[in-house]
């Protein structure tokens, strides 16, 4: 891949807000492809937050392409574009050049719930249909997660197609040990730390967490690390003196909170490996946007199952393999030797090496198109989408996105 001429091309063109888990993917994957020799471009607003954050690195070797706020792309060809989520549809319907191959980089939740949103307004042809037949005949789609792993070859069961693959999301490589200067002695309470953003389904599962806490003999203090600590003790709703909050606390400054105040972690996505890195023994958060039930079950991070990085609870029906928070903690289980195990399950499982390689082995495999979306029912999602820009406008997405 190194020798052709063929780019590798991102693109999530966003101008301000929270720089969340997809975001950061993208800036780790095109520092690690520019200093790995390989030819990436990255598609963005001058000020747009990726194009600012690798210049905040100091990342050189890649390309940028400037994007205006006009509704087509003037992509370069030569190139292929690693899409994430929704972002696989709406952007090759916009493209100048469609002879460029197309990678879909899911995540499960944003694609399939917009599909039903469409399907509200069409109902034929069905979008959703077509969209697997295409991405599987040309075999253009890998999954994050085993969600949208599970989801999408369900759907296509009864036909001989290919399939689709898990590309895992990945932190940058780490040589960092189990540091943290905190010991789980009797009689010190447990120092917890949470990594998320102040939106409902990340701040439920921390909800949970508490009240299950209290009902239970386990000394511990909260850390909450969020973007707006004012909004997540809104959500939350819970005054308890035990509850600390951390505002905009990012990059080194987290790493150093991280190692010399947590016990114990306990995030979803990105942000569990972020503690899972340092060797911190970390508790893997699921997510809803209503409450927990009674009968809900914990899991380590160490212990989940094809690269699973929390899951909607609605989906869990076996929690068999999981145990309820005093059976995990209450113990006082041997925290050096979980800590270190899910040291060697991020390693193992999330490195940028592992998923670098997986998407250049995918990208030699798909030969989706821009110019594969041609048929009736993309052509109505894509006036779908121009309806949605003119009644739902955010001046930070500049139109690219909705709200």
């Amino acid at each position: 891949m190194k020798n052709e001429k063929r780019f590798i091309s991102f693109m999530y063109p966003v101008l301000s807000g929270v720089m969340g888990g997809v975001q950061h993917q993208i800036i780790n994957l095109i520092t690690y492809y520019a200093n790995n020799g390989y030819l990436v471009r990255l598609y963005d607003y001058d000020n747009g937050l990726i194009k600012r954050k690798l210049d905040e690195k100091e990342v050189k070797n890649y390309q940028f392409c400037l994007l205006d706020d006009e509704k087509i792309i003037r992509n370069l060809g030569d190139e292929v574009f690693i899409l994430t989520g929704v972002l696989g549809i709406k952007y090759p319907l916009n493209f100048v050049n469609k002879n460029v191959k197309i990678l879909i980089w899911d995540v499960y939740t944003p694609v399939w719930y917009d599909f039903d949103k469409v399907k509200r307004i069409f109902t034929i042809p069905n979008l959703k249909n077509d969209f697997i037949k295409l991405v599987n005949e040309h075999n253009g789609i890998g999954f994050m997660e085993d969600t949208g792993f599970n989801y999408f070859n369900d759907q296509i069961k009864a036909c001989e197609f290919n399939g689709s693959d898990i590309i895992p999301v990945c932190l940058p490589s780490t040589e960092s040990t189990y540091v943290s200067k905190l010991s789980y002695d009797t009689g010190k309470p447990l120092i917890i730390g949470y990594i998320g953003r102040a939106v409902d389904w990340k701040v439920m599962p921390l909800r949970h967490l508490i009240t299950t806490l209290l009902r239970s003999e386990i000394e511990f203090k909260i850390k909450v690390i969020t973007n707006n600590a004012t909004v997540f003790k809104n959500l939350l709703d819970i005054d308890n003196e035990n509850i600390e909050f951390l505002e905009g606390v990012v990059g080194e400054e987290l790493d150093q909170y991280i190692i010399e105040n947590i016990n114990v972690g306990y995030s979803m996505g990105v942000s569990a490996l972020e503690l899972g890195k340092f060797a911190i023994p970390t508790i893997l958060a699921d997510f809803s946007k209503s409450k927990f039930d009674d009968t809900y079950r914990f899991q380590w991070l160490k212990d989940s199952k094809m690269y699973s990085l929390g899951k909607d609870v609605n989906t869990i029906s076996d929690y068999s393999d999981r145990k309820t928070i005093s059976q995990m903690l209450n113990l006082k289980p041997d925290l050096k030797k979980i800590g270190s195990e899910t040291k060697d399950y991020v390693d193992s499982h999330h490195s940028i090496e592992i998923t670098a390689n997986k998407i250049i082995d995918k990208i030699e495999k798909t030969e989706l198109y821009a110019y594969s979306y041609s048929g009736v029912s993309f052509k109505i999602y894509k006036l779908y989408y121009y309806l949605t820009r003119l009644f739902n406008r955010n001046e930070k997405f500049k139109g690219w996105a909705k709200k």
